[in-house]
């Protein structure tokens, strides 16, 4: 019974160390991360400008939109300018959240806060920055 409870207490002492471990590693990252995506596309600036400042322009061309076709979608009216938004209502892969227009610089950015609620609570700064690169355009999603 000795042998027993001596093998015990070593194991719980391993997953407590092994949690502590843990924790310690999980409280070290970083609370805030920048990724970002580009692509150049064969149109100006200002040809572009409109796909990412028109929220329901947004829509038609997100990858997100064709996660859940089925999703329920709201626009602000104007869907443009700074303070407009849309929302979505979707399946698990996409969620509940919201989109708001926070600044624009026409032909060069456009930038939105990001709100989700469902599955998770989360939100983010999002933008999109045009920039001209040869004929074409340089999209970076942030």
């Amino acid at each position: 019974m000795k042998k027993v409870l001596m093998v015990v207490g070593i194991l719980f002492g391993v997953v407590i160390i092994a949690l502590a471990a843990f924790l310690g590693y999980a409280a070290m990252q970083p609370s805030e991360i920048h990724l970002e995506r580009s692509t150049v596309v064969d149109a100006s600036p200002s040809e572009v400008f409109p796909f990412v400042h028109d929220l329901r322009s947004f829509v038609e061309w997100s990858p997100w939109s064709g996660r859940d076709p089925a999703q329920t979608v709201e626009f602000s009216d104007p869907s443009t300018g700074v303070g407009a938004w849309y929302s979505w209502d979707g399946n698990d892969e996409v969620g509940v959240g919201k989109m708001t227009i926070t600044a624009v610089a026409t032909d060069a950015k456009v930038a939105h806060e990001l709100a989700f609620f469902e599955p998770w609570e989360s939100a983010a700064d999002v933008s999109f920055l045009l920039a001209a690169e040869g004929e074409g355009t340089k999209v970076t999603w942030t």
